[in-house]
């Protein structure tokens, strides 16, 4: 196991409990998946080169979910110009609280609907 999946997987360990309602479950799976990622980019942007593709987690609303994507640091900063967008990998959007904006080839960028948006504009890390 490479050191950066190894800590993804203590990352993983920290995801909060807590919430009632299914789609606001979701907003906050996909909010701490988010969050991991932050961490992993301050990360990877430690080692790499801004050019460089680096390894985040989906960002989709299962819990059980840790598949890893890779991303430009470009591509990343483009989702998060948006409090309200995701990367999710190719198939694991939820049509009952987010759509489809854009698709490449190893992902999909989601936008968040309802009571989703609202968790993932309450939970944007780079609000603080």
């Amino acid at each position: 196991m490479s050191s950066q999946s190894s800590s993804i997987t203590s990352l993983i360990d920290t995801f909060p409990g807590g919430v009632t309602s299914s789609d606001e479950r979701k907003g906050e799976n996909e909010a701490f998946f988010r969050e991991l990622n932050e961490r992993l980019k301050q990360r990877a942007a430690e080692k790499q080169a801004a050019s460089d593709a680096f390894e985040i987690v989906c960002e989709c609303s299962l819990e059980t979910c840790t598949q890893r994507l890779s991303v430009t640091f470009a591509e990343y900063e483009s989702v998060r110009e948006d409090e309200t967008r995701f990367v999710v990998a190719v198939g694991h959007a939820d049509p009952r609280i987010e759509r489809i904006v854009s698709a490449t080839v190893g992902y999909d960028v989601v936008e968040k609907l309802g009571v989703a948006a609202e968790v993932a504009a309450e939970r944007d890390p780079r609000d603080d």
